[in-house]
């Protein structure tokens, strides 16, 4: 679809919206867990700067999170608004209104 100079591919649109919410869905599933390894830290010290940062983390990712389902149901919309407008000026093209 163009309008003006420009181009929108509205497939690409939507499966950048799905690869969002993909990433969103992998930002929400993923884990803070490294109690395995925190016996081979070896230090106090690196315990807690690991600890403040999945802490720091997770609230980062909480946010980064929302705003990627944010931009793919924006996404998802703008290309559903795009399709149903084309369909429409379609159809009435073809009925001849």
């Amino acid at each position: 679809m163009s309008a003006g100079p420009y181009t929108y591919d509205l497939d690409e649109l939507g499966r950048v919206a799905r690869g969002l919410r993909l990433l969103a869905t992998d930002y929400e599933t993923s884990q803070d867990d490294y109690a395995g390894v925190a016996g081979a830290l070896g230090s106090a010290q690196v315990r807690d700067a690991l600890d403040d940062f999945t802490d720091n983390w997770k609230k980062k990712r909480a946010k980064q999170t929302s705003m990627l389902t944010s931009a793919s149901e924006a996404l998802d919309r703008i290309v559903g608004n795009y399709r149903e407008g084309d369909d429409g000026a379609a159809s009435a093209l073809r009925s001849g209104q």
